[in-house]
């Protein structure tokens, strides 16, 4: 198991058993700080009845002379003191329990001797007089606090403090026993925690790199050349999107790789046409069956036109595909443009019966931001096109409006029309709506694509649809010059 499948697993494993190690070390830390709390208030309850039977040894003598330094004393009243203390306790059990087999109601076995080991309850506790210095017991620090200090109070009068120094560890068994039981029960808890955590971890990584390992199969047979390659979709997330852009990317290399086909396979069979006659003419004359006569060489003239043509047009719509088409921008009046191409057409439009109509007045006064050239080369290719493809007699309307920042132009000419299928296609480079029609009838293919590279160039845009005349309506956008308002 290698890569991003281990890399997530040790993740997920990381993460939880570095959450359950601190939360267990918290856990623990608060048990046992909580516990000796515990213990030490419970030794203060402890405490009760020897602060009450000092108090009655105080009011009987008057003083704690007799009690400086006297361990037996001492140790008598701690008996007692533990005596009450256990008569109390299993009083309280009596109440609860009924006697053992054996026993007398209300009677209990002898208390223990008093713990005198060190670290012991009664090795800890000392008293003070109302100066606070020590009659018996053990040092014990001036700051050891009022919580731990009962004051012993005489007619209204404090004589003294019984105090007892806090323990700094358990030393008790049982106490002992019963963290140390915590902390094991804690400690299978958490290993049990992070065993769960890798039965979770392992199927959850494996779920979360499905999808990279289809995506990466599928980027393994695209860039083998398998351009059907595309990687299935298992979620909506970012894994999902990236997926998604994954298949649209591999679908447009495979539609450029068509194009690319498509495109060489079209640009041979332009170059063929003009060729072949070439060939054929020139080698009828080498053979004499045809005569070098002027009919024969303007034949050839312009099949050799026909091709310089056709070079050229490739060569610049490969220029303005690359961006390196030369634009040379300036302020211009586009109702000027229009009117000039249109004053060189129409007396072509004339000679083949075509009638132009051209609604442009709403142009007047706006400038735009553009090459004269490049625009006159975009009305240019927009009329020959109707030129070549109307039937006469024909029509063709030019009509302008303006909106908002923008002005469009729509040449909309008659019959024959574009099927609806084919519009789409119209703007793809030696794209024809008739692919056997005679070269020597229209264009390369290239018209359409030079002018919508010309209008993106300007910022701009192109679109075709069906004309109300019956043939094509194209409709260019361009933006208006902001500084010529």
């Amino acid at each position: 198991m290698t890569g991003i499948k281990l890399k997530l697993i040790l993740a997920f494993l990381s993460t939880t058993t570095i959450s359950l190690v601190a939360m267990a070390a918290f856990t623990l830390w608060s048990l046992d700080r909580g516990f000796k709390d515990y213990v030490s208030a419970q030794e203060q309850t402890a405490l009760d009845p020897l602060h009450a039977k000092l108090t009655q040894y105080y009011a009987q003598t008057e003083s704690w002379e007799a009690l400086e330094g006297n361990g037996r004393l001492w140790r008598q009243l701690h008996r007692e003191n533990l005596t009450e203390h256990m008569a109390q306790e299993n009083g309280n059990r009596d109440n609860r329990r009924p006697p053992r087999r054996g026993e007398p109601p209300g009677r209990s076995s002898s208390p223990p001797p008093p713990d005198r080991k060190p670290g012991g309850l009664p090795s800890r506790i000392f008293l003070w007089d109302k100066n606070n210095n020590l009659v018996i017991g053990p040092p014990a620090d001036k700051e050891i606090g009022q919580g731990n200090l009962q004051a012993i109070e005489v007619s209204g009068k404090i004589v003294g403090f019984l105090g007892l120094v806090p323990r700094v560890e358990l030393e008790n068994r049982v106490e002992i026993g019963f963290i140390e039981q915590q902390s094991y029960r804690l400690l299978m808890i958490s290993l049990g925690a992070i065993s769960l955590c890798l039965l979770i971890a392992i199927p959850l990584a494996r779920q979360l790199i499905r999808p990279v390992n289809s995506l990466l199969a599928a980027t393994r047979e695209l860039t083998g050349g398998d351009l059907s390659a595309r990687s299935e979709i298992y979620s909506q997330d970012e894994l999902g999107q990236l997926t998604r852009d994954f298949n649209i990317l591999a679908e447009t290399l495979a539609s450029n790789e068509r194009d690319r086909k498509q495109w060489v396979s079209d640009i041979s069979h332009e170059l063929r046409t003009p060729l072949a006659v070439i060939r054929g003419q020139t080698e009828a004359m080498l053979d004499g069956i045809r005569e070098p006569n002027n009919k024969e060489l303007r034949l050839l003239n312009s099949k050799v036109l026909h091709l310089g043509s056709l070079i050229d047009d490739l060569y610049e719509l490969s220029l303005s595909d690359q961006g390196t088409l030369n634009y040379r921008k300036e302020q211009i009046y586009i109702l000027s443009s229009v009117e000039e191409s249109l004053e060189q057409f129409s007396h072509k439009f004339t000679a083949q019966g075509i009638s132009l109509t051209p609604n442009i007045a709403a142009l007047k006064g706006i400038s735009i931001f553009a090459d004269p050239d490049r625009l006159q080369q975009l009305w240019s290719n927009l009329m020959s096109n109707t030129l070549r493809y109307t039937d006469s007699p024909g029509d063709l309307s030019i009509a302008a409006t303006r909106t908002a920042g923008k002005v469009t132009l729509t040449f909309s000419d008659s019959f024959p029309g574009v099927d609806n299928k084919d519009i789409p296609q119209l703007f793809k480079r030696l794209f024809r709506v008739e692919k056997s029609r005679d070269r020597a009838s229209g264009g390369a293919g290239l018209g359409l694509s030079i002018c919508k590279n010309i209008v993106h160039a300007h910022g701009g845009t192109i679109e075709a649809q069906p004309s109300a005349l019956g043939g094509l309506a194209i409709a260019i956008t361009l933006p208006i010059d902001r500084a010529a308002g």
